[in-house]
């Protein structure tokens, strides 16, 4: 699931910028590393050591990674504890984990096999074989069957409501769409932004070709041929015989915390649970053509077309295969996905070159320590046994920049990864990130980026560029690097506007109160709706802001937390308020009693009260948005 913390716009961003220089220079070639021999004795002692030395500090209670290359098993092994109040240890090939998003691998392959089959076209319009619900047509091009698989749909990115607390608020997988139809922003085919609900419409039309319950045909289709007798997108898993599902944990800064079991509303993009062994199974797919114990569950074209990138935003970029990103490493391709539920994480990744696979699932949280735990065991894996190859890139700047530096300055945030019509369109405020401009070059992520083509950006530090996008009236849009995109902000939602703007409205209540406790002369009324409105929108800031940043983000994946809902309720009664306060404050300044000094303030205090509502419009705060 969607990586994400949602958070209230105090926290400010620091970046740190190297200063400018007249040419940027490759660096210096390392050593060349001497590779570790891949083997099953080497894979179990990595792997054994990197756990040894991570898991504790890491804070993750309980783990299982399996290695493999070509049709061998090198290593698969369980690590500490499913159940810590139980003191119940982790077995590969009998405990349970919650793959998150790894499930949106199986999806696909179920729609590629349907392809195969004849029975739907990756070009046509999903439209075509929805029967239960439409996409609604902006006006652009069809989302065609790739869009869903490929996240190039366009839609928006929204969090709530895709897990249930309860059996009886789990909904069927087209109801849950009806009622949670996600808003197109971006015209299909043009933009990578990754979607939970893009994949459970590709999970829907499975269902709607193939007459099944999604559930089913994954289990007759896909996970049975594979052997994977173990996982299952059913919900909760039925953990029959040996098998037993790990408890997920949240570190709380002192002790891992146990989430109840929940259920995922998005399945095809989220639900599938098994042991760790059962991955084995797919990772042999993979590296095996799409053939796994004489059976071919899939065909060799097939499963070239989940290793191969089938959407980039320019051809020097990482881009996205069927199910798959695409990554680099150390100068290999590979081709990975990650997944998070609360309480679990996880990682798989092929390295097709290497003829290589491993997959790592944990209890650990994604908000918290553990989110380290699989990211660092790549770069271990790789730096182990298949070092860095690539030659270091001289890099050459251009005299001047190819168009005007303002059209590259300013805030970007990513595309979208968040919702344009709820609040969680807040979390994008201090994700955003500055562009600056020093002569020739580009200043962003901490590193200095030199124009090598028009509107192409690199650093001598990394193999991958930074791409702008230019509008017809040469207005910069967008901003690619790696396989994400970022537009840029608007200059009322930059980051430094914003704060601006939370640091006059905090000053502006806390005067109101203030000076209605002070300013005796001034009418009872008066006094008493400025007072109150801004003591009202002062707790509002400082409570929404309190609870945001302590709450566990995942509560969010149901709704709006109850104590949320109730300080949304505030500014609905300030924005009235602050409409009583202009006409009395306009009554105080006519009867010509006050000084100027105190007929400006109120001036002001009546604008900053009006303004305020627009301010949490912008960022959907003003009325119950979800």
């Amino acid at each position: 699931m969607k990586r994400w913390l949602l958070s209230l716009p105090f926290l400010l961003l620091a970046w740190l910028l190297a200063g400018p220089a007249s040419e940027v220079q490759a660096m210096a070639e390392p050593d060349p590393i001497t590779p570790k021999l891949l083997n099953a004795a080497n894979a179990a002692e990595f792997v054994d050591n990197y756990v040894a030395a991570n898991m504790a500090s890491m804070q993750v209670p309980g783990a299982a990674i399996v290695v493999v290359q070509g049709d061998e098993v090198l290593h698969a092994a369980g690590y500490g504890l499913a159940d810590l109040a139980a003191n119940r240890p982790v077995v590969v090939d009998e405990t349970v984990f919650r793959f998150g998003s790894v499930s949106k691998l199986f999806t696909a392959a179920a729609v590629l096999q349907l392809a195969e089959q004849g029975q739907l076209r990756l070009d046509a319009p999903a439209n075509d074989y929805l029967r239960s619900l439409q996409i609604p047509d902006n006006g652009g091009p069809p989302v065609t069957v790739a869009d869903l698989l490929l996240h190039t749909a366009g839609f928006d990115d929204v969090f709530f409501g895709m897990h249930a607390r309860e059996a009886a608020d789990f909904e069927s997988l087209a109801a849950f769409l009806t009622h949670h139809m996600p808003a197109q922003r971006y015209p299909a085919g043009t933009v990578i932004s990754y979607n939970d609900h893009g994949y459970s419409l590709a999970g829907l039309v499975v269902e709607e070709v193939s007459g099944q319950s999604f559930e089913s045909y994954l289990d007759e289709n896909i996970l049975g041929p594979l052997g994977m007798a173990g996982s299952t997108f059913a919900q909760p898993h039925p953990a029959a015989g040996t098998l037993r599902m790990a408890v997920g944990y949240r570190f709380d800064g002192a002790v891992n915390q146990p989430y109840a079991y929940d259920f995922v509303n998005v399945r095809p993009a989220a639900a599938l649970s098994g042991p760790a062994s059962d991955m084995v199974q797919f990772l042999r797919l993979q590296l095996n053509d799409g053939q796994v114990d004489g059976v071919q569950v899939l065909a060799p074209a097939t499963v070239a077309s989940m290793q191969t990138p089938q959407f980039r935003h320019h051809p020097s970029l990482r881009g996205r295969a069927y199910g798959f990103a695409e990554w680099q490493e150390n100068g290999y391709q590979a081709f990975y996905h990650d997944g998070g539920n609360p309480g679990f994480l996880n990682r798989l990744m092929i390295i097709p070159e290497a003829n290589l696979g491993y997959f790592v699932t944990f209890n650990g949280d994604l908000y918290g320590p553990a989110t380290r735990f699989h990211r660092d065991f790549t770069t271990q894996f790789m730096d182990t046994f298949l070092p860095e190859r690539a030659e270091p890139i001289a890099i050459q700047a251009s005299g001047t920049l190819s168009e005007p530096a303002a059209l590259f300055s300013g805030y970007y945030r990513e595309v979208p990864a968040y919702s344009h019509d709820t609040l969680q369109k807040l979390k994008s405020l201090p994700e955003q990130f500055p562009v600056n401009v020093e002569g020739n070059r580009l200043q962003l992520w901490g590193r200095d980026y030199v124009e090598t083509e028009p509107l192409i950006f690199r650093n001598a530090e990394s193999s991958s560029p930074v791409v702008f996008r230019t509008t017809v009236a040469s207005e910069t849009q967008q901003l690619y690097a790696g396989a994400g995109a970022y537009e840029r902000v608007p200059w009322y939602e930059a980051l430094p506007v914003q704060l601006g703007l939370i640091g006059w409205f905090l000053l502006t209540f806390l005067s109101g109160i203030i000076v209605a406790l002070s300013w005796r002369s001034a009418p009872g009324l008066l006094r008493g709706v400025l007072g109150v409105g801004s003591l009202l929108n002062l707790l509002f800031l400082v409570s929404m802001a309190l609870v945001l940043l302590r709450m566990d983000p995942w509560q969010f994946i149901y709704g709006l937390p109850p104590i949320v809902l109730v300080l949304l309720a505030l500014p609905l009664v300030t924005t009235v308020l602050a409409l009583l306060l202009v006409p009395l404050a306009a009554a105080g300044w006519r009867q010509g009693e006050w000084s100027w000094l105190g007929r400006g303030y109120l001036v002001l205090a009546s604008l900053t009260a009006l303004g305020f509502p627009v301010f949490l419009s912008v960022w959907n705060l003003l009325g119950y948005k979800q």
